[in-house]
């Protein structure tokens, strides 16, 4: 399958998990780094859904964020990474790597 540069006309940001901080309040606080910004990417919008906690309902949006392989992005891990869109922080629940050396997959969910 050819590479379909046109499609990857996205702007994500991956971030790595720089570890735990206590604030002020004597909270514990996840702090994350950008690794790389800026990348293109497809997003595909896969099925959403809605959850109910604490008597709210919850909508949970998912994504899949295709980007041109790389060695460095293969070493992502979707413990101690996630994506940025528009904003939003997107956790990474899996990585595919469907052509081998040529694009990743990252299916990211995001919590509203």
């Amino acid at each position: 399958m050819p590479f379909e540069a046109g499609k990857f006309n996205r702007r994500i940001d991956f971030q790595s998990d720089t570890g735990t901080t206590v604030n002020d309040h004597n909270e514990h606080v996840e702090s994350w780094g950008d690794l790389e910004t800026s990348v293109p990417c497809k997003i595909v919008e896969l099925q959403g859904k809605e959850t109910v906690q604490a008597d709210q309902i919850t909508a949970v949006q998912r994504l899949m964020f295709t980007v041109r392989y790389n060695s460095i992005r293969n070493a992502y891990t979707e413990a101690s990474h996630r994506i940025v869109y528009k904003s939003n922080n997107y956790e990474i629940l899996s990585i595919r790597r469907p052509d081998r050396n040529k694009t990743l997959e990252f299916t990211g969910e995001k919590e509203d």
